[in-house]
């Protein structure tokens, strides 16, 4: 395989088996973080984390339109921890389409110490 021969897929891509017997190896994971529950999740520990970090000061809640300046300054804040290559590629959102996204239902949720956001994560 020329290295400069590079297919993106997702590892559920049917083609996966296809590529491998071709020669492709995976040389690389997309950095996102997921996170899967079905009917039998035990949802309880999340809460009871939840309550011990708001114990430590740390405010935790869903975040609305009007924060959106702040996520922006986040991603801007770790912009630099984001590694860089084809699969993972990171674009820095704008305030219109975190916007968008909010309006077409994807909910954010933020981490606050004395009032500054200092982490966000959201549901696609």
């Amino acid at each position: 395989m020329l290295r400069g021969d590079v297919v993106i897929v997702r590892e559920d891509d049917p083609r996966c088996s296809e590529l491998e017997a071709k020669g492709y190896e995976v040389i690389g994971y997309s950095w996102g973080a997921n996170l899967r529950f079905d009917d039998s999740s035990d949802l309880a520990m999340f809460g009871e984390r939840v309550r011990q970090v708001r114990g430590e000061g740390f405010t935790i809640r869903e975040l609305t339109p009007n924060d959106l300046a702040s996520v922006s300054e986040v991603e801007f804040a770790n912009v630099n921890d984001c590694p860089q290559s084809a699969a993972t590629r990171h674009e820095m959102p704008t305030i219109k389409r975190l916007n968008d996204m909010i309006h077409a239902g994807a909910r954010f949720w933020g981490v606050l110490v004395e009032g500054r956001l200092v982490a966000v994560t959201g549901l696609e």
